[in-house]
């Protein structure tokens, strides 16, 4: 967990602006969401375990058949059966059955209590919150809201971001996976 404070007043020290007069802590902080929604973006596209999720739904949780999915949702990564842990499918229509699911409208409809693997979103913050990250993204964040501030880009700031985040974030989390052969021996 990152304190946002402590990226507030890096930024500013980084800025030369230890006395608050070019920037205010508003803007410090609408940059520091912005590179927070660029970040959580790129780390969705490589899905990164980083912003992995998983909440747990009783059967008596669902009302109606559906439960509100979680604020910080943006994709599912798999839904599994509480009973016997079998991965349910999605379904496109209306009816589902024990074996399926359906997403629609901020909605997860099911028969039975599920576990829900998601990947999340880094939620905005403000003034004392914390930034759901490991601390490695500290300087990545201090760098790209310095970025901001100074009206960089978006080309280049993205590029910034891709640069800094591929050398964080490790690409070998299914190294030792056997592929999948084309035929059964």
């Amino acid at each position: 967990m990152i304190d946002a404070t402590r990226i507030k007043d890096m930024v500013r020290w980084k800025e030369r602006d230890t006395d608050e007069v070019r920037f205010s802590d508003y803007e410090i902080y609408y940059a520091i969401n912005e590179v927070l929604r660029y970040l959580t973006v790129h780390l969705s596209n490589m899905q990164s375990d980083v912003l992995e999720r998983e909440k747990i739904y009783k059967i008596s949780d669902f009302i109606d058949g559906a439960v509100k999915l979680p604020d910080d949702f943006t994709s599912t990564k798999g839904i599994y059966r509480l009973l016997d842990r079998y991965r349910l499918h999605a379904v496109v229509g209306d009816h589902v059955t024990p074996d399926t699911f359906r997403v629609f409208a901020g909605r997860i409809y099911a028969e039975a209590g599920i576990r829900l693997c998601y990947y999340g979103k880094i939620l905005p913050v403000k003034d004392g919150s914390q930034i759901d990250l490991p601390d490695v993204f500290f300087d990545v964040i201090v760098k790209l809201s310095r970025m901001v501030l100074n009206n960089t880009d978006v080309d280049v700031m993205t590029e910034a971001l891709k640069a800094e985040v591929d050398s964080i974030v490790p690409r070998r989390k299914y190294n030792n996976a056997r592929a999948k052969m084309p035929f059964y021996v």
